[in-house]
Protein backbone atom coordinates (compact mmCIF):
# COMPACT_ATOMS: atom_id res chain seq x y z
CA UNK A 1 0.00 0.00 0.00
CA UNK A 2 3.05 2.48 0.68
CA UNK A 3 4.02 1.65 -2.53
CA UNK A 4 0.52 2.72 -4.02
CA UNK A 5 0.79 6.11 -2.02
CA UNK A 6 4.49 6.63 -3.30
CA UNK A 7 3.11 6.98 -6.57
CA UNK A 8 0.40 9.28 -6.12
CA UNK A 9 2.67 11.50 -4.25
CA UNK A 10 4.99 11.92 -6.44
CA UNK A 11 2.52 12.99 -9.13
CA UNK A 12 0.94 15.21 -6.50
CA UNK A 13 4.07 16.94 -5.80
CA UNK A 14 4.97 18.49 -9.10
CA UNK A 15 0.90 19.45 -9.79
CA UNK A 16 0.98 21.19 -6.62
CA UNK A 17 3.87 23.16 -7.05
CA UNK A 18 2.96 24.03 -10.85
CA UNK A 19 0.16 26.17 -9.02
CA UNK A 20 1.99 27.45 -5.39
CA UNK A 21 2.99 31.13 -6.76
CA UNK A 22 5.35 30.17 -8.77
CA UNK A 23 4.54 33.45 -11.25
CA UNK A 24 7.53 35.73 -11.69
CA UNK A 25 6.94 38.98 -13.02
CA UNK A 26 10.33 40.10 -14.16
CA UNK A 27 9.43 39.96 -18.16
CA UNK A 28 10.67 43.59 -18.90
CA UNK A 29 13.55 45.61 -17.88
CA UNK A 30 12.00 48.98 -18.07
CA UNK A 31 9.14 48.13 -16.19
CA UNK A 32 11.14 45.78 -13.45
CA UNK A 33 13.06 49.12 -12.54
CA UNK A 34 9.89 50.94 -11.66
CA UNK A 35 8.85 48.05 -9.31
CA UNK A 36 6.88 46.06 -12.41
CA UNK A 37 4.55 48.74 -13.71
CA UNK A 38 3.90 48.63 -16.84
CA UNK A 39 0.02 47.76 -17.23
CA UNK A 40 -0.63 51.65 -18.25
CA UNK A 41 2.22 53.01 -20.23
CA UNK A 42 3.61 49.64 -21.91
CA UNK A 43 4.39 51.49 -25.58
CA UNK A 44 7.06 49.69 -26.52
CA UNK A 45 7.38 45.75 -27.88
CA UNK A 46 6.84 44.54 -23.74
CA UNK A 47 3.36 45.72 -24.21
CA UNK A 48 2.71 41.98 -26.11
CA UNK A 49 2.89 40.88 -22.52
CA UNK A 50 1.87 43.79 -19.99
CA UNK A 51 -1.13 44.87 -21.97
CA UNK A 52 -1.29 44.62 -26.13
CA UNK A 53 -3.32 47.51 -26.49
CA UNK A 54 0.15 49.49 -26.15
CA UNK A 55 1.25 48.26 -29.07
CA UNK A 56 -0.77 50.97 -31.16
CA UNK A 57 1.36 53.70 -29.66
CA UNK A 58 4.53 52.03 -31.88
CA UNK A 59 5.00 53.72 -34.75
CA UNK A 60 7.96 51.83 -36.27
CA UNK A 61 9.14 47.92 -36.31
CA UNK A 62 10.72 47.60 -33.03
CA UNK A 63 12.43 44.68 -31.39
CA UNK A 64 13.15 44.00 -27.95
CA UNK A 65 15.73 41.19 -26.55
CA UNK A 66 16.12 41.07 -22.50
CA UNK A 67 16.83 38.44 -19.68
CA UNK A 68 16.59 38.36 -16.19
CA UNK A 69 18.60 36.66 -13.37
CA UNK A 70 17.31 35.32 -10.49
CA UNK A 71 20.05 34.63 -7.19
CA UNK A 72 18.64 33.45 -4.02
CA UNK A 73 19.52 32.03 -0.63
CA UNK A 74 17.25 30.15 2.03
CA UNK A 75 17.45 28.39 4.76
CA UNK A 76 14.83 25.94 6.49
CA UNK A 77 14.67 25.78 10.47
CA UNK A 78 12.50 22.65 11.49
CA UNK A 79 10.74 22.06 14.34
CA UNK A 80 8.92 19.33 16.21
CA UNK A 81 7.88 17.32 15.91
CA UNK A 82 9.53 16.73 12.16
CA UNK A 83 11.83 17.35 11.44
CA UNK A 84 12.68 18.34 14.64
CA UNK A 85 14.36 21.77 16.52
CA UNK A 86 17.76 22.01 15.73
CA UNK A 87 17.77 20.97 12.16
CA UNK A 88 18.54 23.52 9.42
CA UNK A 89 18.75 22.85 6.23
CA UNK A 90 20.15 24.94 3.23
CA UNK A 91 19.27 24.49 -0.76
CA UNK A 92 21.72 24.60 -3.41
CA UNK A 93 22.63 28.03 -4.74
CA UNK A 94 21.31 28.75 -8.06
CA UNK A 95 20.73 31.39 -10.57
CA UNK A 96 17.44 31.02 -12.59
CA UNK A 97 18.41 32.88 -16.47
CA UNK A 98 14.73 33.75 -17.53
CA UNK A 99 15.15 35.23 -21.76
CA UNK A 100 12.17 37.61 -22.80
CA UNK A 101 12.31 38.02 -26.51
CA UNK A 102 9.24 40.59 -28.20
CA UNK A 103 8.85 41.77 -31.68
CA UNK A 104 5.81 44.35 -32.18
CA UNK A 105 5.51 46.78 -35.53
CA UNK A 106 2.30 48.88 -36.90
CA UNK A 107 0.59 47.23 -39.96
CA UNK A 108 -1.35 50.56 -41.00
CA UNK A 109 -2.49 53.36 -39.54
CA UNK A 110 -4.37 51.89 -37.15
CA UNK A 111 -3.46 48.49 -36.11
CA UNK A 112 -0.69 46.72 -34.94
CA UNK A 113 0.82 43.31 -34.65
CA UNK A 114 3.35 41.32 -32.62
CA UNK A 115 4.95 38.29 -31.08
CA UNK A 116 7.08 37.52 -27.96
CA UNK A 117 8.04 34.99 -25.88
CA UNK A 118 8.69 34.54 -21.93
CA UNK A 119 8.62 32.10 -19.04
CA UNK A 120 6.03 33.67 -16.23
CA UNK A 121 5.63 30.71 -14.57
CA UNK A 122 8.38 28.59 -13.12
CA UNK A 123 11.24 27.72 -11.25
CA UNK A 124 13.93 25.03 -10.12
CA UNK A 125 16.13 23.92 -6.96
CA UNK A 126 17.97 21.02 -5.53
CA UNK A 127 18.91 20.54 -2.05
CA UNK A 128 22.35 20.33 -0.65
CA UNK A 129 23.36 16.81 0.49
CA UNK A 130 20.81 15.23 -0.65
CA UNK A 131 21.39 11.65 0.40
CA UNK A 132 20.57 13.40 4.01
CA UNK A 133 18.05 16.08 3.36
CA UNK A 134 15.76 15.40 5.84
CA UNK A 135 13.15 15.81 3.51
CA UNK A 136 14.59 13.78 0.69
CA UNK A 137 11.30 11.90 0.90
CA UNK A 138 9.27 14.84 -0.35
CA UNK A 139 11.87 16.51 -2.68
CA UNK A 140 15.39 16.67 -3.22
CA UNK A 141 15.42 18.49 -6.60
CA UNK A 142 12.53 20.22 -8.71
CA UNK A 143 12.51 21.93 -12.10
CA UNK A 144 9.01 23.43 -12.93
CA UNK A 145 8.37 25.81 -16.24
CA UNK A 146 5.47 27.15 -18.54
CA UNK A 147 6.71 28.26 -22.03
CA UNK A 148 4.45 31.20 -23.33
CA UNK A 149 4.24 32.24 -26.83
CA UNK A 150 2.39 35.48 -27.31
CA UNK A 151 0.54 36.37 -30.87
CA UNK A 152 -0.94 39.95 -30.75
CA UNK A 153 -2.65 42.61 -32.34
CA UNK A 154 -3.85 46.17 -31.08
CA UNK A 155 -6.34 48.83 -32.92
CA UNK A 156 -6.01 52.32 -32.21
CA UNK A 157 -9.54 53.42 -32.31
CA UNK A 158 -9.41 57.15 -32.10
CA UNK A 159 -6.96 59.44 -31.17
CA UNK A 160 -7.47 58.81 -27.14
CA UNK A 161 -8.29 55.01 -27.14
CA UNK A 162 -6.66 51.65 -27.73
CA UNK A 163 -7.60 48.00 -27.71
CA UNK A 164 -5.37 44.79 -27.43
CA UNK A 165 -5.39 41.52 -27.91
CA UNK A 166 -3.40 38.24 -27.79
CA UNK A 167 -3.61 34.56 -27.83
CA UNK A 168 -1.54 32.83 -25.52
CA UNK A 169 0.48 30.07 -26.98
CA UNK A 170 1.66 27.76 -23.58
CA UNK A 171 3.30 24.63 -22.99
CA UNK A 172 4.94 23.31 -19.85
CA UNK A 173 7.41 20.64 -18.24
CA UNK A 174 8.67 19.63 -14.72
CA UNK A 175 10.75 17.09 -13.08
CA UNK A 176 10.62 16.07 -9.38
CA UNK A 177 13.28 14.20 -7.61
CA UNK A 178 12.73 12.14 -4.49
CA UNK A 179 13.71 8.92 -2.33
CA UNK A 180 11.19 6.24 -1.97
CA UNK A 181 11.37 3.79 1.37
CA UNK A 182 9.16 1.15 2.78
CA UNK A 183 7.87 2.43 6.42
CA UNK A 184 6.67 -1.26 7.17
CA UNK A 185 8.02 -2.89 9.46
CA UNK A 186 10.78 0.10 10.03
CA UNK A 187 11.79 2.63 7.44
CA UNK A 188 14.23 1.63 4.50
CA UNK A 189 14.86 3.26 1.77
CA UNK A 190 15.62 1.61 -1.57
CA UNK A 191 15.28 3.57 -4.60
CA UNK A 192 15.76 7.57 -6.16
CA UNK A 193 11.99 8.16 -7.69
CA UNK A 194 11.95 10.84 -10.26
CA UNK A 195 9.07 12.07 -12.29
CA UNK A 196 9.53 13.99 -15.33
CA UNK A 197 6.73 14.97 -18.29
CA UNK A 198 5.15 17.64 -19.90
CA UNK A 199 1.97 19.05 -21.69
CA UNK A 200 1.33 16.84 -24.27
CA UNK A 201 0.44 19.51 -26.72
CA UNK A 202 -0.18 23.30 -26.91
CA UNK A 203 -2.57 24.94 -24.39
CA UNK A 204 -4.66 28.31 -25.29
CA UNK A 205 -5.69 31.33 -23.18
CA UNK A 206 -6.66 34.70 -24.22
CA UNK A 207 -5.52 38.26 -23.54
CA UNK A 208 -7.71 41.66 -23.43
CA UNK A 209 -6.29 45.27 -22.96
CA UNK A 210 -7.10 48.84 -23.48
CA UNK A 211 -5.37 51.96 -22.81
CA UNK A 212 -6.71 55.49 -22.94
CA UNK A 213 -5.23 58.94 -22.86
CA UNK A 214 -7.33 60.43 -19.96
CA UNK A 215 -5.77 64.23 -20.85
CA UNK A 216 -3.29 66.31 -18.61
CA UNK A 217 -0.98 63.93 -18.63
CA UNK A 218 -2.77 60.87 -17.51
CA UNK A 219 -2.90 57.32 -19.37
CA UNK A 220 -5.46 54.29 -17.82
CA UNK A 221 -4.43 50.97 -18.77
CA UNK A 222 -6.52 48.06 -18.03
CA UNK A 223 -5.71 43.98 -18.78
CA UNK A 224 -7.65 40.63 -18.31
CA UNK A 225 -5.86 37.30 -18.74
CA UNK A 226 -7.82 34.62 -18.89
CA UNK A 227 -6.61 31.19 -16.75
CA UNK A 228 -4.89 28.40 -18.73
CA UNK A 229 -5.37 25.09 -17.96
CA UNK A 230 -2.24 22.69 -18.26
CA UNK A 231 -2.76 19.31 -19.01
CA UNK A 232 0.16 17.50 -17.85
CA UNK A 233 1.48 13.98 -18.25
CA UNK A 234 4.45 12.42 -16.54
CA UNK A 235 6.64 9.14 -16.05
CA UNK A 236 7.87 7.72 -12.87
CA UNK A 237 11.07 5.97 -12.68
CA UNK A 238 12.83 4.53 -9.66
CA UNK A 239 16.36 3.61 -9.94
CA UNK A 240 17.56 1.25 -6.89
CA UNK A 241 19.89 2.85 -3.97
CA UNK A 242 23.30 0.64 -3.73
CA UNK A 243 21.61 -0.61 0.00
CA UNK A 244 18.42 -1.31 -1.24
CA UNK A 245 18.00 -4.19 1.12
CA UNK A 246 16.67 -6.59 -1.23
CA UNK A 247 12.99 -4.08 -1.85
CA UNK A 248 12.22 -4.41 -5.65
CA UNK A 249 11.02 -1.01 -6.57
CA UNK A 250 7.53 -0.48 -7.73
CA UNK A 251 7.31 -0.89 -11.81
CA UNK A 252 7.66 2.29 -13.28
CA UNK A 253 4.30 4.00 -13.97
CA UNK A 254 2.43 6.93 -15.66
CA UNK A 255 -0.26 9.55 -14.45
CA UNK A 256 -1.55 12.52 -15.73
CA UNK A 257 -3.41 15.92 -13.60
CA UNK A 258 -5.07 19.06 -14.79
CA UNK A 259 -3.46 22.49 -13.71
CA UNK A 260 -5.22 25.60 -13.84
CA UNK A 261 -2.87 28.74 -13.79
CA UNK A 262 -4.62 31.52 -12.69
CA UNK A 263 -6.02 34.41 -14.63
CA UNK A 264 -4.72 38.11 -14.20
CA UNK A 265 -6.89 41.62 -14.60
CA UNK A 266 -4.59 44.45 -13.93
CA UNK A 267 -5.53 48.04 -13.57
CA UNK A 268 -3.05 51.03 -14.15
CA UNK A 269 -3.02 54.76 -14.11
CA UNK A 270 0.13 56.88 -15.31
CA UNK A 271 1.11 60.61 -14.99
CA UNK A 272 3.59 62.01 -17.16
CA UNK A 273 4.65 66.26 -16.39
CA UNK A 274 7.83 67.51 -17.99
CA UNK A 275 10.80 65.49 -17.13
CA UNK A 276 8.58 63.03 -14.51
CA UNK A 277 6.57 59.91 -15.02
CA UNK A 278 5.00 58.27 -12.25
CA UNK A 279 2.66 54.54 -12.80
CA UNK A 280 0.45 52.91 -10.27
CA UNK A 281 -0.52 49.06 -10.52
CA UNK A 282 -2.98 46.61 -9.27
CA UNK A 283 -3.23 43.20 -10.21
CA UNK A 284 -5.77 40.00 -8.70
CA UNK A 285 -4.59 37.06 -9.57
CA UNK A 286 -7.55 34.44 -9.63
CA UNK A 287 -5.67 31.24 -8.04
CA UNK A 288 -9.16 30.16 -6.22
CA UNK A 289 -9.84 28.02 -9.49
CA UNK A 290 -6.96 25.35 -8.23
CA UNK A 291 -8.81 24.33 -5.18
CA UNK A 292 -8.90 20.61 -5.75
CA UNK A 293 -6.27 18.31 -7.87
CA UNK A 294 -7.29 15.62 -9.89
CA UNK A 295 -5.32 12.81 -10.57
CA UNK A 296 -5.29 9.80 -12.34
CA UNK A 297 -2.60 6.83 -12.70
CA UNK A 298 -1.64 4.44 -15.24
CA UNK A 299 -2.48 1.16 -12.98
CA UNK A 300 -5.00 -0.43 -12.53
CA UNK A 301 -4.21 -1.12 -8.52
CA UNK A 302 -4.23 2.75 -8.19
CA UNK A 303 -7.63 4.15 -7.66
CA UNK A 304 -7.91 8.26 -9.42
CA UNK A 305 -7.79 11.06 -6.72
CA UNK A 306 -8.67 13.94 -5.80
CA UNK A 307 -6.72 16.09 -3.51
CA UNK A 308 -8.21 19.38 -1.69
CA UNK A 309 -5.55 22.69 -2.81
CA UNK A 310 -7.60 25.57 -1.51
CA UNK A 311 -5.36 28.35 -3.38
CA UNK A 312 -6.98 31.93 -2.59
CA UNK A 313 -6.81 34.51 -4.94
CA UNK A 314 -4.44 37.41 -4.24
CA UNK A 315 -3.81 41.20 -4.59
CA UNK A 316 -0.46 42.52 -5.69
CA UNK A 317 0.43 46.84 -5.74
CA UNK A 318 3.30 48.20 -7.83
CA UNK A 319 4.55 51.54 -7.67
CA UNK A 320 7.28 53.46 -10.05
CA UNK A 321 8.60 56.86 -11.18
CA UNK A 322 10.98 57.52 -14.00
CA UNK A 323 13.67 61.28 -14.46
CA UNK A 324 14.84 61.87 -17.91
CA UNK A 325 18.00 63.90 -18.04
CA UNK A 326 18.07 66.46 -20.50
CA UNK A 327 20.71 63.81 -22.34
CA UNK A 328 17.09 61.56 -22.67
CA UNK A 329 19.01 59.23 -20.21
CA UNK A 330 16.26 57.98 -17.79
CA UNK A 331 16.93 56.63 -13.59
CA UNK A 332 14.10 54.73 -12.42
CA UNK A 333 12.93 53.28 -9.10
CA UNK A 334 9.72 51.34 -7.75
CA UNK A 335 8.23 49.39 -4.98
CA UNK A 336 5.79 46.22 -5.20
CA UNK A 337 4.32 43.52 -2.81
CA UNK A 338 2.86 40.48 -3.72
CA UNK A 339 0.74 38.46 -1.83
CA UNK A 340 1.02 34.43 -1.62
CA UNK A 341 -1.79 32.51 -2.99
CA UNK A 342 -0.34 29.03 -1.70
CA UNK A 343 -1.75 27.79 2.19
CA UNK A 344 0.79 27.18 4.71
CA UNK A 345 -0.26 23.07 4.47
CA UNK A 346 0.84 23.29 0.58
CA UNK A 347 4.00 25.05 1.41
CA UNK A 348 7.28 22.63 0.83
CA UNK A 349 10.57 21.48 0.35
CA UNK A 350 9.72 21.17 -3.52
CA UNK A 351 9.06 24.61 -3.86
CA UNK A 352 7.96 26.90 -1.37
CA UNK A 353 6.63 30.57 -1.36
CA UNK A 354 6.12 34.05 0.38
CA UNK A 355 4.79 36.85 0.23
CA UNK A 356 6.97 39.42 -1.89
CA UNK A 357 8.38 42.75 -0.81
CA UNK A 358 10.72 44.41 -3.26
CA UNK A 359 12.77 48.10 -3.88
CA UNK A 360 13.98 48.36 -7.31
CA UNK A 361 16.00 50.16 -9.91
CA UNK A 362 16.65 50.83 -13.17
CA UNK A 363 18.28 52.99 -15.88
CA UNK A 364 17.54 53.92 -19.24
CA UNK A 365 20.41 54.97 -22.21
CA UNK A 366 19.30 55.79 -25.66
CA UNK A 367 21.94 54.76 -28.08
CA UNK A 368 21.59 55.68 -31.61
CA UNK A 369 19.11 53.58 -33.05
CA UNK A 370 18.21 51.69 -29.64
CA UNK A 371 17.42 51.82 -26.21
CA UNK A 372 19.41 50.20 -23.47
CA UNK A 373 17.99 49.09 -20.29
CA UNK A 374 18.99 47.55 -16.79
CA UNK A 375 17.49 46.85 -13.27
CA UNK A 376 18.08 45.55 -10.38
CA UNK A 377 15.34 44.31 -7.91
CA UNK A 378 16.17 43.43 -4.09
CA UNK A 379 13.65 41.20 -2.61
CA UNK A 380 12.67 40.96 0.91
CA UNK A 381 10.78 38.18 1.93
CA UNK A 382 9.57 37.60 5.43
CA UNK A 383 10.15 34.21 7.40
CA UNK A 384 7.11 31.45 6.16
CA UNK A 385 6.00 29.59 9.48
CA UNK A 386 4.56 26.09 8.59
CA UNK A 387 3.41 24.57 11.45
CA UNK A 388 0.21 22.61 9.18
CA UNK A 389 2.43 21.09 6.39
CA UNK A 390 0.06 18.31 4.56
CA UNK A 391 3.42 16.47 4.63
CA UNK A 392 4.06 16.93 8.25
CA UNK A 393 7.55 18.45 7.27
CA UNK A 394 7.14 21.81 9.44
CA UNK A 395 9.80 24.47 10.48
CA UNK A 396 10.75 28.00 8.85
CA UNK A 397 11.69 29.15 5.37
CA UNK A 398 13.91 32.41 5.38
CA UNK A 399 15.09 34.02 2.24
CA UNK A 400 15.96 36.94 0.27
CA UNK A 401 16.57 37.10 -3.54
CA UNK A 402 18.17 39.54 -5.68
CA UNK A 403 17.02 39.95 -9.33
CA UNK A 404 18.79 41.82 -12.43
CA UNK A 405 18.87 41.98 -16.00
CA UNK A 406 19.52 44.06 -19.19
CA UNK A 407 17.66 43.88 -22.07
CA UNK A 408 18.00 46.30 -25.35
CA UNK A 409 15.65 47.26 -27.76
CA UNK A 410 16.35 48.16 -31.70
CA UNK A 411 14.73 50.18 -34.17
CA UNK A 412 13.84 48.18 -37.13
Amino acid sequence: MFRLTLILLMFVIPCSVFAEGIGIWAMGTRSNGMGGIATASAFDPTAVFFNPAGMARIDSPQLTISGATIYGVMEFQGVDPWPGYGVVEIPLAEQEILPQLYLAAPLTETISAGIGFNTPYGLGMGWENPSEFTGRHIAVQSDIRAYYFYPSVAWQMNDKIALGMTVPIVRGSFMIKQYARELVPDPVEYAIGTIEGETPGNEYGIVFGMTADLGDGFNLGINYRSPVTLDLEGEIVFEPLDNYNGIVPPEDSSGSGVIPLPGLFSLGVSYESGNMFFETDVNLATWSNYDVLELEIDNPEIPSLSLPQEFRDVWSMRFGAEYTFTSGNQLRAGFFHDSVPQPSSRCGPALPDWVHRGLSCGIGVPIKNAQFDAFLVRLFLPTRKVRDSADGFNGNYRAAATVYGAGITFGL
